[in-house]
C-alpha cells in the first residue's frame, strides 16, 4: 500500500469549510498497521466495531474507512482502472470513538473493496489475484409509516411500482411518483432490491434519496403532508430495526411464492429467521475482496487479521468469534456461520449451506437475547458429555460455547 501523503497547508487552508473533525491529515496520525477499506456505507457500523477492536490489540491495526458505495468498493479491486481514495476517512480508538481525518491529496489505494452485491451486479470483473471473501448477510424490504393499513408487497405489485411508476400502472396505494422512493444506482441496497423485483437498476423509477437517514425521514415527510398511505421505500434491517416506532416494515411475497414473509418469525422479532431458512429472499451476503497469493490468502498480513473478524473466520479463538458473532447480531447483521442458505447471484437460486462451524446458538443469544432450548451450553472439557444429541443438544460440535450441528 502506497505509503501515506501529507496533506500540504494549502490545501488544508483550503478545506476551511470542512468539518472540523477532518482538518487533521492521517498521515500526521502516526496510527500503526494501516488498513483501507472502501465502499458499502450498509456495513460501516460492523467495520466500526472491528476496527474498535482491532485498534485495542497488540500490536494494533488501524482501518481507515471511506463509504462511498458498494460499486465503487469492488470497482477498486476490478480489472476497471481504479481511482485512489481523497477527501476524507473515518478512523476508530480503541474506545470506539469514531474521527475523521484528510486523505492525502494524492490519494490512497484501497485495501479491501466493500460491497454489498456481486462485482457482476456493477458490471465488474475482480482484477486477477484478487478474491471475493463471504461476509455477514444484510436483509433488505419495503418500508412505509407505520400507521398504514399495507402489510405486504408482492414481487408483481413492485415490479409494476418501480418499473413503471405511479402515472402508468396504478397499483395501490403507490399512486403518487414523488413519494416512491429510491436510493442510487450504485448503492447496495438499490441493486438487491431491484434483482429482487426484476427491475434493472438503470430502470427503477421514483424520487431519489440520497442516504437510509433521508429514506426514514422521506417516509416521516410524506406522512406529515398526508401521503403516509402513498409513500415507500427501501431499507437494510440494521436501519429498520433503529427505527421500528417510525417505519413499517412490509412483507415480501417473492416470485413463485404463494404469501408474502418477514425477515424475521414474529414482526417484534429479531431472529432473521426467514432470511436465515430463505423463506425471505431480498437479502445479501456482504463482500470483502482483497488480493490474495496462490493460496487464496491475503497477502497483506494485516488485511488478514481485518478479514478474520469481519467474516468470522474458523481459525479465530471462541472468544474472540463470539465478540465478533455479538457485533454483527447486535447490528441487525447475520453472521455467514448462522446462515442456513447461500446462492452465487444477485438474489438468485438458493442451495442448502452447512457453515464450517456452525455459530446460530450463538446469534440467536446475541440477537434475541436467549438461545433456543436446544441451544446447550458446553465448554471443550465437556463436549462429550453435553453435545450429546440424546439429551436434547441440536450437535455434536461445541462452537462458541454452544452445542451446533458442526
Amino acid at each position: 500500500m502506497p505509503a501515506v501523503l501529507a496533506t500540504s497547508v494549502v490545501a488544508l487552508l483550503a478545506s476551511h469549510a470542512v468539518d472540523a473533525r477532518a482538518q487533521t491529515a492521517c498521515a500526521d496520525l502516526s496510527l500503526a498497521n494501516p488498513v483501507v477499506v472502501a465502499g458499502s456505507t450498509t456495513i460501516k457500523p460492523f467495520i466500526a466495531k472491528v476496527a474498535t477492536r482491532l485498534a485495542g490489540q497488540s500490536p494494533p491495526v488501524t482501518i481507515f474507512y471511506k463509504g462511498n458505495s458498494s460499486c465503487e468498493g469492488v470497482g477498486a479491486m476490478s480489472t476497471t482502472a481504479s481511482v485512489p481514495l481523497t477527501g476524507t476517512a473515518d478512523y476508530f480508538s480503541s474506545s470506539g470513538v469514531d474521527s475523521t481525518c484528510t486523505l492525502p491529496a494524492a490519494g490512497l489505494a484501497v485495501d479491501i473493496g466493500a460491497s454489498d452485491v456481486f462485482a457482476a451486479t456493477c458490471a465488474l470483473t475482480l482484477a486477477s489475484g484478487h478474491k471475493d471473501f463471504r461476509g455477514p448477510t444484510i436483509t433488505y424490504g419495503f418500508v412505509m409509516a407505520p400507521a398504514v393499513a399495507v402489510d405486504a408487497i408482492s414481487a408483481e405489485q413492485a415490479y409494476l411500482v418501480y418499473g413503471f411508476g405511479a402515472v402508468s400502472n396504478e397499483v395501490e396505494p403507490w399512486t403518487n411518483d414523488a413519494v416512491i422512493y429510491r436510493r442510487g444506482a450504485t448503492s447496495g441496497t438499490h441493486l438487491v432490491m431491484s434483482a429482487a423485483i426484476g427491475v434493472p437498476s438503470v430502470k427503477v423509477k421514483g424520487t431519489d434519496v440520497a442516504s437510509s437517514g433521508a429514506m426514514v425521514s422521506s417516509i416521516a415527510v410524506a406522512a406529515t403532508n398526508g401521503n403516509a398511505e402513498a409513500a415507500i421505500g427501501i431499507l437494510s434491517a440494521d436501519v429498520y430495526d433503529v427505527n421500528k416506532s417510525s417505519l413499517k416494515w412490509l412483507a415480501f411475497q417473492a416470485y413463485g411464492q404463494t404469501c408474502g414473509y418477514l425477515p424475521n418469525s414474529t414482526a417484534s422479532s429479531f431472529d432473521k429467521a426467514n432470511v436465515r431458512d430463505g423463506h425471505y429472499v431480498p437479502w445479501a451476503a456482504e463482500h470483502f475482496v482483497t488480493a490474495v497469493d496462490g493460496g487464496g490468502h491475503a497477502t497483506n498480513p494485516n488485511v488478514a487479521k481485518v478479514l478474520d473478524l469481519l467474516i468470522v473466520a474458523p481459525s479465530l479463538t471462541d472468544d474472540v468469534a463470539a465478540a465478533t458473532i455479538d457485533a454483527a447480531a447486535t447490528g441487525s447483521l447475520i453472521p455467514d456461520c448462522a446462515m442456513h442458505v447461500t446462492r452465487t447471484s444477485e438474489v438468485g437460486p438458493l442451495a442448502s449451506y452447512q457453515p464450517t462451524r456452525g455459530c446460530e446458538c450463538s446469534y440467536l443469544k446475541s440477537a434475541t437475547g436467549s438461545a433456543p432450548a436446544d441451544c446447550k451450553v458446553c465448554t471443550a472439557a465437556n463436549a462429550a458429555t453435553a453435545c450429546k444429541t440424546s439429551a436434547g443438544a441440536r450437535g455434536t460440535a461445541c462452537n462458541y460455547g454452544y452445542c451446533e450441528a458442526q
